[in-house]
């Protein structure tokens, strides 16, 4: 997620997650979020991508608590997003 293009939304995300009713989901982005300097990733992918491989190494567990919490319990996101939008 921080990775690729959708990080560039990190904030934009949770508060959606949470606007849909999946406020599980939208917790785990904001603590896996909270981890970066600031309490958010950089919005730039090229800097979100820069700081990730400065401080969190490939094999690192860096988020390994919120991927375990997102598979543990899992909101049904596309039933959310249908009903959100109606």
């Amino acid at each position: 997620f921080f990775f690729n293009s959708a990080g560039d939304r990190t904030r934009e995300t949770i508060e959606a997650l949470s606007a849909i009713g999946a406020p599980h989901t939208a917790s785990i982005v904001g603590r896996a979020a909270a981890k970066f300097p600031g309490g958010l990733p950089p919005e730039d992918r090229f800097a979100r991508q820069r700081l990730l491989l400065d401080r969190v190494s490939p094999d690192s567990d860096a988020f390994s608590e919120e991927d375990a919490a997102f598979l543990e319990h899992r909101e049904d996101l596309e039933a959310l997003v249908s009903k959100y939008a109606g």
